[in-house]
């Protein structure tokens, strides 16, 4: 997209999601995203996947969107019904997630904290790593992403796509900007390694060697902003790369008030990374 095009987009989703229109746009957006989800629970395999996934963990970060994170697992559980998930909450008030393990950390400890408290409980030498607001769906295949992954020992994560909700745009997740590092790539952004694309920065929708992000970790002290700076830190020592087929839907909702105050509430974390990034 050029960037008049881009701006163009962004003028217009403001006006929708603060404007008068805010209710008519509120409405239309959880009504066409319902359906969306609907129908992709009705064109779901009729039988599990029956491939092995037991060498595999999937960890969830939620914070004050319950219905969305248990939509998230069941969505996990009509694919993978013995896919281990791990869920950590620092929602104020904590819900219990049905067919899922869950991991309370005081409330707003942060994403960081959380996805350290996630890792900490893998023992698989593999790991899913999630956001509350994803769901998985017919094309998310990760039997097939895990074999790839098995089968690339330079390999530490396996970023994919999340496709945005409503009209399942397209969201590559692929590059983006890092905080200033001296780190060279272990191999340079655009290499191909078979259906894979190199890059220093992809999702937080991965799949990845457990050993390998516990080897990097997020920072405690960042409790929102913690995508830039969990991969330059891990540049120059992971080798990263993008799987177009690992597909995930994602629920971006911009009407979600309660969650964006928290969300948005970033004065903190941009003074402590000015300060960690000179």
């Amino acid at each position: 997209m050029n960037p008049i095009a881009r701006k163009l987009k962004v003028r217009v989703r403001q006006a929708l999601v603060k404007g008068p229109l805010r209710p008519l746009a509120r409405t239309a957006f959880h009504a066409l995203t319902g359906a969306e989800l609907a129908f992709q629970r009705l064109v779901l395999p009729r039988r599990p996947d029956p491939a092995d996934l037991s060498d595999v963990t999937a960890v969830i970060k939620t914070f004050q969107r319950p219905r969305r994170c248990q939509a998230l697992i069941d969505s996990i559980r009509a694919l993978h019904p013995h896919l281990r998930i791990v869920v950590v909450d620092d929602s104020r008030v904590s819900t219990p997630f049905h067919h899922a393990e869950t991991l309370v950390l005081p409330f707003d400890s942060g994403v960081s904290a959380g996805r350290n408290a996630a890792l900490a409980a893998v023992e698989t030498p593999y790991v899913i790593n999630l956001d509350d607001d994803l769901v998985f769906f017919r094309k998310t295949g990760l039997a097939a992403a895990l074999a790839l992954l098995r089968g690339q020992s330079d390999l530490a994560i396996m970023g994919g796509v999340m496709l945005d909700l409503p009209h399942y745009g397209w969201n590559h997740s692929l590059g983006g900007a890092l905080h200033p590092s001296a780190a060279s790539s272990l191999i340079p952004e655009g290499t191909r390694i078979g259906p894979l694309t190199v890059g220093d920065k992809v999702s937080n929708f991965f799949i990845a060697r457990t050993e390998a992000v516990r080897s990097i970790g997020w920072d405690p002290q960042v409790r929102r902003l913690d995508h830039a700076d969990f991969f330059t830190r891990a540049k120059g020592r992971l080798v990263c790369a993008y799987n177009p087929a690992l597909q995930v839907l994602h629920v971006k909702d911009p009407f979600d008030a309660d969650y964006l105050r928290f969300r948005f509430d970033l004065a903190a974390d941009l003074a402590y990374l000015k300060a960690k990034y000179p």
